[in-house]
């Protein structure tokens, strides 16, 4: 019965009923705790996504609330980002962005970042990406960062190289199109 509930709200998107649901499937041990704190995450952010405007405060205290119970969700970290960005707060939000980065790198964390100021100097944004890639230097986001990097600073050849070692681990249209970018800025269009 639990489950069917739960699962029944969620497809609702009654949130705030799921969260409810959810706890008393915790008092009652109905399910394991890791399950229930990334459920708990989950539906907290999908609560503070739906907010107002006007409700940005506890929206980003659910959000700060839903980093804490899992810190792999990268979710709650995008939107919290986002409503400090909007905040005009770009340093607290890049630390959240790299924080999230360190647990679990994901492209939308890196595209929060290149964002985080309507005007921000290239140099300020390569200065974040970096930082990005270094919170989890070998990842496998972090390379695709350090590639688009080096063709930031029209290092064609060291980009083509780290894109080849990514494509030959796993290709995807993605990578297909930096390698295609990173050729062409080489010189090589006949391959790109």
């Amino acid at each position: 019965p639990f489950n069917s509930l739960f699962d029944s709200q969620v497809a609702g998107a009654r949130w705030s009923e799921a969260l409810n649901t959810l706890e008393t499937g915790e008092r009652r041990n109905q399910i394991p705790a890791d399950r229930s704190r990334r459920r708990r995450a989950v539906l907290m952010t999908a609560l503070a996504v739906q907010m107002d405007n006007v409700e940005r405060r506890q929206a980003q205290s659910m959000l700060s609330e839903a980093i804490k119970a899992a810190p792999d969700f990268p979710a709650a970290s995008y939107h919290f980002a986002r409503h400090l960005m909007l905040a005009e707060q770009p340093r607290p939000a890049q630390s959240a962005l790299e924080a999230a980065w360190r647990s679990r790198p994901h492209p939308a964390l890196s595209q929060l970042s290149r964002r985080l100021e309507s005007e921000a100097s290239p140099a300020t944004i390569s200065e974040r990406l970096k930082n990005l890639a270094n919170a989890n230097p070998d990842h496998r986001e972090s390379r695709i960062i350090q590639a688009e990097l080096s063709m930031l600073d029209r290092a064609w050849l060291d980009a083509v190289k780290a894109i080849a070692l990514l494509v030959e681990e796993k290709p995807t249209a993605r990578l297909c199109l930096l390698m295609e970018k990173a050729l062409r800025g080489y010189g090589d269009d006949e391959e790109a």
